[in-house]
C-alpha cells in the first residue's frame, strides 16, 4: 500500500510525490513509470523522513507500516495493492512427482487448506491493522476500479525488465495464475 500525506485518488495525484521504495530497480520503475519521484532510501530513515518531509510517502504493506508506526506520520493508505500479497505452498517437484497418486492427493489438499488457513489469517490482520491506521486519524483510501486498471497499465514496464531479466515463462506463469485467482474471486 502506499502511505502518504497527500491525497491520491487519480494517477494526476502521484505526479512528483517522492515516494520511497527499496532499493530496488524494479520498484523504481514503478513509481517513476506513475509520475512519482521514486527515492530509493533505508528503512530506518523513513519515520524520520516522513515526519521531516523529506519524502512524500512510503509503500508497505499494513503490517509494517503499523509495525513502524507509519500511521502516526503519514494522513492517508492509499490501497494500491500493487504487490501482491501471495500465500502460496512450494515443495520439491521430484519429490513431489515421485510420491504415489494417493499421496500427491493428500499434499494437493492439505497445501490448499493451509493457503486458505493463511489467507483467512492474513485477511483478519489486515482489517486489525487497517483499524489502527484509521484511530490513528489515517484516511483509508481504496482507489476507484479505473485507476486500479491505469496503475497496471503503467507500471508494465516493469512486466518488461522482468522478462529480460528472468525470462517470458514465469512472468507468463504468474499472470495466468493471477487470472485464474480473479477469476477464482480471490
Amino acid at each position: 500500500e502506499l502511505t502518504t500525506n497527500k491525497k491520491v485518488t487519480k494517477l494526476e495525484d502521484l505526479q512528483g510525490q517522492k515516494i520511497r521504495v527499496m532499493t530496488n530497480k524494479y520498484h523504481i520503475a514503478y513509481w517513476n513509470s506513475l509520475g512519482a519521484a521514486a527515492t530509493p532510501m533505508q528503512f530506518t530513515e523513513v519515520f524520520m523522513g516522513l515526519q521531516q518531509g523529506t519524502i512524500d510517502g512510503e509503500e508497505n504493506p499494513y503490517m509494517n507500516i503499523v509495525g513502524n508506526n507509519v500511521q502516526e506520520v503519514q494522513k492517508y493508505v492509499v490501497e494500491t495493492n500493487h504487490v501482491g500479497h501471495i500465500i502460496t505452498f512450494f515443495m520439491n517437484k521430484d519429490v513431489y512427482n515421485s510420491l504415489p497418486d494417493n499421496v500427491r492427493k493428500l499434499v494437493d489438499e492439505c497445501a490448499m487448506a493451509a493457503t486458505a488457513y493463511g489467507n483467512r489469517r492474513a485477511d483478519k490482520s489486515i482489517q486489525k491493522y487497517k483499524q489502527t491506521c484509521i484511530d490513528a486519524g489515517c484516511e483509508i483510501v481504496a482507489l476507484d476500479p479505473q485507476v486500479i486498471a491505469q496503475l497496471r497499465d503503467k507500471g508494465k514496464v516493469v512486466y518488461d525488465m522482468v522478462r529480460k531479466d528472468l525470462g517470458s515463462g514465469i512472468v507468463d506463469q504468474l499472470l495466468q495464475a493471477i487470472d485464474q485467482a480473479r477469476k477464482n474471486g480471490k
